[in-house]
């Protein structure tokens, strides 16, 4: 029935596509690590390139909350269900962006994820270089643990439809292309439960940063755990699980053991 299948896909389904593809969430995580720090150094080297890349009004902005002792204040305006609900919509578009235009042989995703790691490269070092980097990153990685995560995640899938296209392998390319796009879509579906959540702390705790400490810390944690175990961890461990079964000798030495 819906329920099992919603159940099988989430449980099964994904993550085996998930370890199919882990080089393919390498590559993506590299290539938004390396824009996070071309950001970095060009804000350290051009004094106007924060503004360039952030915007001169919301540079402004956030230099004025910094004033104010407050520098994440900008995360407490507008109501928390209108705040979560455009988040939510907004980092799904950025995701679907990512996925599409990897069509145009990747240069697509990787144009997205090279955006938006440049600009929070720059973001950091905006709050470094103002001297609140540690207070700022409370508030910031509450909702961005999981939100910077799944963007890298819907960029590995639209490396995936670009690489399908010009390396096919055995198949034809409209094969290939096929084939990965199926994949690519089961991993881009799973993220949406991510960006919903992702929003839900922006718009309701993100705001609350500033009361507890332990809270954003525990926050922050418990993101980055989810995310690993989920895209990392587990697949590894349902592979090897799945390649015990069907082998026989490994699984009769996994059940003396």
């Amino acid at each position: 029935n819906s329920s099992n299948q919603f159940i099988q896909f989430f449980k099964n389904d994904v993550p085996n596509v998930v370890y199919k593809n882990h080089k393919m969430l390498l590559y993506s995580f590299l290539i938004f690590s390396f824009a996070v720090l071309i950001g970095i150094i060009s804000s350290h080297y051009d004094q106007d390139f924060t503004s360039l890349i952030l915007g001169r009004d919301y540079l402004e902005e956030t230099l004025v909350n910094i004033k104010n002792g407050d520098p994440a204040a900008i995360y407490k305006s507008g109501s928390q269900t209108g705040s979560t609900l455009a988040i939510t919509v907004n980092n799904i578009k950025v995701a679907f962006y990512a996925f599409t235009l990897g069509l145009f042989f990747s240069i697509g995703a990787g144009y997205i994820l090279f955006n938006n790691g440049i600009m929070l490269g720059a973001f950091h070092y905006m709050f470094f270089k103002e001297g609140v980097l540690g207070k700022a990153m409370t508030a910031i990685w509450m909702h961005g643990t999981i939100e910077i995560s799944v963007i890298i995640i819907a960029g590995s899938c639209g490396l995936m439809l670009g690489n399908s296209f010009m390396f096919p392998k055995t198949y034809s390319r409209k094969k290939s292309l096929i084939l990965k796009s199926k994949e690519a879509v089961m991993i881009l579906v799973s993220t949406i439960p991510f960006f919903m959540l992702a929003g839900f702390i922006e718009g309701f705790i993100t705001r609350l940063y500033d009361i507890n400490l332990f809270l954003s810390l525990a926050v922050i944690l418990l993101s980055i755990v989810l995310i690993v175990w989920y895209y990392v961890i587990y697949p590894i461990k349902k592979n090897r699980k799945n390649h015990s079964m069907s082998n026989p000798i490994l699984s009769i030495t996994n059940e003396e053991e």
